[in-house]
């Protein structure tokens, strides 16, 4: 499925603010609907679109305005997912064991 073209006057909506689109995503970066983006984070069947809507309402990830429309760059999802990993701790660094 090819994405149609991306208006110029779209903007992104940032923690810093409103930028224009071409400054906030790459030119090949897929722009998912709430449904795609809750499927990408593995929440759908859980939640529904209720999670990706709550990120977007809470101004914790990056999203995209076109009219009445919202859309998620696929790489903000992938950084959301990347920024909210939690690595596992080694025995090494915790000390002895009791």
């Amino acid at each position: 499925m090819t994405m149609p073209a991306v208006r110029p006057e779209a903007t992104c909506i940032t923690e810093q603010g409103r930028t224009k689109l071409s400054t906030a995503t790459s030119e090949t970066d897929r722009l998912l609907d709430v449904t795609e983006a809750a499927m990408m984070l593995g929440t759908f069947n859980e939640s529904g679109v209720r999670y990706p809507r709550r990120l977007i309402a809470e101004r914790r990830i990056e999203f995209v305005k076109l009219g009445s429309k919202v859309r998620i760059p696929e790489s903000a999802i992938r950084d959301h997912i990347k920024n909210n990993t939690v690595r596992p701790i080694r025995l090494a660094n915790m000390g002895e064991a009791a």
